[in-house]
């Protein structure tokens, strides 16, 4: 089958009359699996999908199969290897493959339409990506079966539990051992560059005044960044969850009586959106991925210790 043109088009008629005097008879579903699955393949988990499938004596079996979008082992990657699974697993005696008409079911947008794939058999089971497509209407599946097939996703599918996430893990850094910043947007006030021992003499000098020049230099981060450190420590201290540490931490600088500035950078050091971030390549060498405004405004106060984020993900 070629690819079918634009739904209404009388090409797509002709094709779509073409399929079922080829294929049309009268069937019986003899299979309605809401959760097939079918091996990883090209994805990290096995694909899903609902399974009808119709038979009849001297004909060919149907496969119809219904996903929905973004379900595991999306249909339009690999419908080959799904339908060399349904073949093997459902119709072993048969020479030639079920027909294949699957629906993949939109959040967004739902047209109604099937469509109908063939594919080159390469082997026992084993078929080549597919060589044409037509699509047809659910009444015209209807007359292809002799009955009427589900066009839902079914009531026994059971979507797979999310996966957790990555954790932030607070650790307290000596700012002249992280990888260097390298600020952008504001050459004037902050230089892409500073030699490392600048910022070295500027500890053994350090300037707690604010600057007019920008809000990252107008107050004071030796007292928010010794602030942030006092209460995510605390907070460790006290059993918080990665994950509660930001609410945590603002709730109690709230109840300390930061304010203003001060309250706002301490935000800002702790968030997990807007805090320093690192991360450690395959090389193991450690990377700025965010921060680098916040710690130029730090070193050129003098600023010694900060508080930094590295997400962990779960291990399997």
């Amino acid at each position: 089958m070629s690819a079918r043109p634009a739904p209404g088009s009388s090409g797509c008629e002709e094709r779509a009359a073409a399929l079922l005097a080829a294929v049309a008879a009268p069937r019986k579903r003899v299979a309605d699996e809401h959760m097939f699955t079918v091996g990883r393949g090209l994805h990290r988990h096995p694909a899903t999908f609902r399974l009808q499938l119709f038979t009849a004596p001297g004909v060919r079996p149907v496969a119809v199969v219904i996903q929905l979008l973004g379900e595991d082992g999306s249909l339009g990657n690999e419908r080959e290897l799904y339908a060399g699974a349904v073949w093997r697993q459902c119709c072993p005696g048969e020479a030639e493959p079920p027909i294949w008409i699957d629906r993949l079911i939109l959040p967004f947008r739902d047209d109604g339409w099937f469509t109908v794939s063939s594919f080159p058999v390469t082997g026992p089971y084993q078929l080549d990506e597919s060589s044409g497509m037509t699509r047809i209407t659910e009444q015209e599946l209807t007359r292809l079966l002799g009955i009427p097939a589900d066009a839902s996703r079914g009531t026994g599918y059971r979507p797979r539990p999310p996966e957790p996430g990555p954790q932030p893990r607070y650790t307290a850094e000596w700012l002249l051992r992280l990888p260097r910043p390298a600020p952008f947007r504001n050459p004037a006030c902050m230089p892409p560059r500073r030699p490392w021992w600048h910022d070295a003499l500027r500890q053994l000098a350090p300037r707690h005044s604010p600057r007019p020049c920008c809000g990252a230099h107008n107050g004071d981060w030796h007292q928010a960044s010794r602030a942030a450190l006092t209460l995510v420590r605390q907070a460790q201290r006290d059993g918080i969850a990665d994950n509660d540490i930001y609410d945590h931490v603002l709730a109690q600088a709230r109840a300390a009586g930061i304010t203003g500035w001060q309250l706002g950078t301490v935000d800002r050091l702790v968030s997990p959106t807007e805090a320093i971030q690192l991360e450690t390549d395959e090389d193991s060498r450690r990377l700025l991925v965010n921060g680098q405004h916040k710690m130029r405004a730090m070193l050129d106060q003098g600023v010694r210790r900060t508080i930094t984020i590295h997400w962990q993900w779960p291990t399997a």
